[in-house]
């Protein structure tokens, strides 16, 4: 049975469909459901029912209290491509989540920063080290381009149009997109290409964007630590994370009237009901309508 799942997970991967993230997830969601049916003694795929599946799930709510409907949901979707996959290689007769509901996930609008916040953020940033320039540019490039963490790792120096204000991304499932970015960063930009990097790289040699104190190119991890610093730095009032800068830059274009469709573009969502939480109104525009409204009232 396991031979199945490698195969399966081999022809996903070969598809590009989706993140690194989501291929390990896959992996440990349908390994955990294998040894779930090795200890109901099944020994073929086709011997898996609705019910089985249904007894699975309250298995793992009873094993896991802080089992979230969310991850629910998604061991749900990995488990029923691989039944379709099956189905299609002919190892079972019919799909066991035909009948089977997905868990109902609670709309999470995402976090972000007021501009204010923006700014305060940025204010509070020294600039005066070439880790201090390169931490400068980092966060100006996660907001002012709403970057994954991931892009912005993956990030070389050759990404960087200069002339034409823009830079090539690679988003999940390998798509490409090319985002701007505004003239002002051109300042901080040159600063740490010139300055911040070319001090950090030493005697490494390697065309990678973002390098840390090492030389050697900053990993997701290491971006995210530089984030969260930053914020504890600014006093901000709630944790900050590369996706909550993500989250303020498609915030605030939406709150300055671009439309959602050209979001959709520079957020690289596939699918435009994913870039539509982010709709939501800020307070602050709240309270702007507000005012304006009973200004014209008086």
């Amino acid at each position: 049975m396991r031979h199945w799942i490698d195969s399966f997970l081999d022809v996903h991967s070969m598809a590009n469909t989706a993140s690194k993230h989501t291929y390990v997830a896959y992996r440990s969601d349908l390994l955990q459901f294998l040894d779930y049916c090795f200890k109901e003694e099944l020994t073929q795929w086709n011997q898996v029912t609705s019910s089985l599946i249904m007894g699975y799930a309250h298995f793992l709510q009873e094993n896991n209290q802080t089992l979230s409907q969310r991850t629910l949901a998604r061991k749900y979707a990995a488990l029923r491509s691989f039944f379709t996959y099956l189905q299609r290689n002919g190892q079972v007769n019919a799909q066991p989540f035909e009948k089977i509901r997905n868990p109902k996930i609670k709309a999470h609008l995402p976090d972000f920063l007021m501009f204010s916040e923006v700014v305060q953020l940025f204010e509070s940033m020294d600039d005066t080290t070439m880790v201090g320039i390169r931490d400068r540019f980092l966060l100006e490039l996660l907001y002012g381009c709403g970057l994954r963490v991931g892009e912005c790792a993956a990030l070389t120096v050759d990404d960087i149009d200069r002339k034409r204000r823009n830079i090539t991304v690679i988003g999940k499932g390998s798509r490409e997109r090319v985002v701007p970015f505004y003239k002002e960063m051109l300042d901080s930009m040159d600063r740490y290409l010139q300055l911040g990097r070319v001090g950090l790289m030493k005697e490494h040699q390697h065309r990678y964007l973002f390098v840390n104190q090492l030389g050697k190119p900053l990993t997701e991890r290491g971006i995210q630590l530089i984030v969260k610093k930053a914020g504890e730095k600014a006093l901000l009032k709630q944790p900050l994370h590369p996706h909550t800068l993500r989250h303020s830059f498609a915030t605030h274009l939406l709150d300055y009237g671009v439309d959602l469709r050209t979001v959709q573009e520079l957020l690289g969502h596939q699918n435009l009901s994913t870039t539509q939480i982010y709709t939501h109104v800020t307070v602050a525009k709240l309270q702007q309508v507000y005012t304006d409204a009973f200004k014209k009232m008086k």
